[in-house]
């Protein structure tokens, strides 16, 4: 199971809000269930597939087998960046009648010495270091292909990032992400319910119809309240991701039609 942090989104929609959010189930198929003929509803949902993956200019349009039983769907072959393995996942959950992935995808990089590799992906940290992505505090190890996150970031968003910039550097084929929040000038609870509600209300227009309603618990950061459109909600969830001192969200937003 692929876990990121303790991030928490509890509506319906919650998700599609976030690339980087994915959650890569397992699915056990029976033996030879492949090897039969497909049915109708299979086969037209391998096709599917397949134009979802040809339209997206960011994957490779051959080495990716596709096996479908029942609306599960396995994957095996290889792509380039373990970003590639994400995306397609999540582009496959987009289908109506995907019910599970099984991704079996192998990540081809060049087989780099570890040192080379940690260094460049400490170079792409490096790229995007600003005041709210500030990995000074970051410690990254490298063995085998898989990159190791260790120290702190200052919000949620920061370590979220990082593994998403990480993703797309060939020859990196996993990511551990241990990265703690914490952010020394808000190290209490109200000081991140202050820093969100600023946020907030900066970012979202709310009256009593609508609005955002806000409590914070050892850093867990809970949204409630009523939204407008899901611009807005997708809005409010990335200004808390980026606030300080943020280190879950637990969204209970409810999105209404003006």
């Amino acid at each position: 199971m692929y876990k990121i942090g303790k991030f928490c989104l509890q509506s319906r929609d919650a998700g599609r809000l976030l690339c980087s959010l994915l959650v890569i189930l397992s699915f056990s198929f029976p033996a030879d269930s492949f090897s039969r003929q497909l049915t109708v509803s299979d086969s037209a949902l391998v096709q599917k597939v397949r134009q979802v993956i040809l339209n997206d200019s960011r994957l490779p349009i051959d080495g990716i087998s596709i096996a479908v039983l029942k609306g599960a769907i396995r994957l095996k072959g290889g792509v380039n960046t373990l970003a590639q393995k994400r995306w397609i996942e999540e582009l496959i959950y987009g289908i109506p009648e995907t019910k599970v992935v099984d991704n079996q995808l192998d990540v081809y990089a060049p087989n780099l010495d570890n040192d080379v590799l940690a260094e460049r992906a400490k170079e792409q940290l490096l790229a995007i270091q600003n005041d709210l992505l500030d990995f000074s505090q970051t410690e990254l190890h490298c063995k085998e292909g898989k990159i190791t996150l260790k120290g702190s970031v200052t919000c949620l968003g920061a370590k979220l990032h990082a593994e998403e910039v990480l993703a797309v550097v060939p020859g990196i084929r996993a990511i551990e992400n241990n990265l703690r929040v914490r952010d020394p000038e808000h190290d209490s609870d109200e000081k991140i319910k202050r820093a969100v509600v600023e946020a907030l209300r900066a970012k979202i227009q709310m009256n009593r119809d609508f609005f955002i309603e806000t409590s914070v618990v050892r850093g867990i950061v809970t949204l409630s309240g009523r939204l407008s459109s899901q611009r807005e909600h997708h809005l409010a969830i990335r200004t808390t991701l980026f606030t300080p001192g943020t280190a879950e969200i637990v969204d209970k937003i409810e999105v209404l039609p003006r």
